[in-house]
């Protein structure tokens, strides 16, 4: 049997033999599932620090891009350029977590413990509504004092719990060995990564063309600026614009002496970073907490926090963040919901620029399906009821006989 005989019987074999090996892959998964499942979960552990470390290199690498492009462009050599920018990019990321570590942080648990005291005497006040109420409408005062008395039981064992966990959790968290190791490797990973960023990039890019055709692996790579220049305008700028205005609403609260000024300004300030739900999420309780402690107050925080976030949303927020989705009110709503429901939380912050790439991808694409069938592209044309003609097509037309004899 001659060589080109074995070739051809091992292809028309191949396909056969990559079916069955599928069919058995995945019955050993489903037998072994929830094995496979622990394993993977464990491996994902392993890999944390690693992602943390190119999460941060990935916030961190656009000031740093800024840093060798505008300040230190004077340096001629590209390491040293690059030492430089990451020894600043790092020491002011640095400094900004020690400041609030070491200012923000005792505030808020202060400010929280606080809260807690000042919860029993609005039970109280509650309480004594309520019985007022129910007493002018001739309700039984006995089941009241049951209701409450019952609830109140429950208000003091969740208060206690609250006061004796918070401390401990925090000086937990400050001090338990992996957590502090994982930090560790974290920051040391996206040093190396945001240092050696363009090798990582470039052997990258060599493994995708030496695996795949060239037009998927440049389709690839367009993808992949295109995702990085929407989710790294997006992220940034909607973190600059969070802590612009998270500062503003502690100066506000500041001047109005609002209670618990820094605490409701960091709840703005975080809860900002979510597009659209945001304000609305972190409004809610922070009137709650200001409700708590002067009633009166809360109204014009509300009033204060509806201004800010017009202000936010009409003039700080387009300039800071400009066209970096294009996606209109309805599908950035659509776009965090959809996201908020799988991935939670940090769905609903990542969720707008990720469907900003689909949709870019999907609008290109639809695009180039319809000038492949002759048909036109612009949106306008589609808007007309009834179906829409194909473009014309320009046909050469020929001269006539005198126009022949005239030339």
């Amino acid at each position: 049997m001659n060589r080109k005989r074995v070739s051809h019987i091992f292809y028309r074999a191949l396909p056969g033999v990559v079916v069955v090996c599928t069919g058995v892959l995945l019955f050993v998964l489903c037998i072994n599932f929830k094995g496979i499942a622990q394993s993977i979960q464990q491996f994902s552990g392993i890999l944390t620090p690693f992602f943390a470390a190119f999460a941060i290199a990935y916030v961190l690498s656009t000031p740093l891009n800024y840093l060798e492009r505008k300040w230190l462009k004077g340096i001629r050599s590209p390491r040293l350029r690059r030492l430089v920018a990451a020894l600043l990019v790092y020491t002011m990321a640095l400094l900004i977590v020690a400041a609030f570590i070491a200012v923000v942080l005792p505030q808020v648990v202060l400010s929280v413990r606080t809260l807690l005291e000042y919860i029993p005497g609005w039970y109280k006040q509650l309480e004594s509504l309520v019985r007022t109420t129910l007493a002018e409408h001739s309700f039984d005062p006995a089941k009241v004092t049951d209701l409450f008395a019952s609830w109140e039981v429950y208000l003091v064992q969740a208060l206690d719990i609250a006061k004796q966990t918070l401390p401990k959790l925090l000086d937990f968290s400050l001090s338990i060995g992996s957590f502090v190791l994982n930090i560790l490797v974290a920051l040391v990973a996206s040093i190396y990564l945001l240092f050696n960023k363009e090798r990582f990039c470039s052997q990258a890019k060599r493994l995708l063309y030496a695996t795949v055709r060239r037009s998927t692996a440049d389709k690839t790579i367009s993808v992949v600026d295109l995702s990085h220049r929407t989710f790294g305008g997006f992220l940034s700028g909607k973190l600059i614009d969070s802590l612009i205005i998270g500062i503003i609403c502690f100066v506000g609260c500041s001047l109005m002496k609002m209670p618990f000024a820094l605490l409701v300004s960091v709840v703005i300030g975080v809860t900002n970073i979510i597009p659209f739900f945001g304000p609305i999420i972190g409004a809610v309780p922070a009137a709650f907490i200001i409700l708590i402690a002067e009633p009166i107050k809360a109204l014009w925080f509300v009033l204060f926090v509806i201004a800010l976030q017009q202000f936010d949303g009409n003039f700080l927020g387009p300039k800071i963040l400009g066209q970096s989705t294009g996606l209109s009110a309805f599908w950035v709503m659509f776009s965090i919901l959809i996201a908020g429901h799988f991935l939670g939380v940090l769905g609903m912050v990542v969720g707008v620029p990720m469907f900003s790439v689909i949709y870019v991808l999907t609008k290109s694409l639809v695009e180039e399906r319809l000038k492949k069938r002759g048909m036109p592209t612009d949106a306008e044309t589609y808007k007309a009821a009834g179906p829409v003609a194909p473009v014309e097509e320009d046909v050469p037309v020929r001269p006539t006989v005198a126009e022949t004899f005239e030339r």
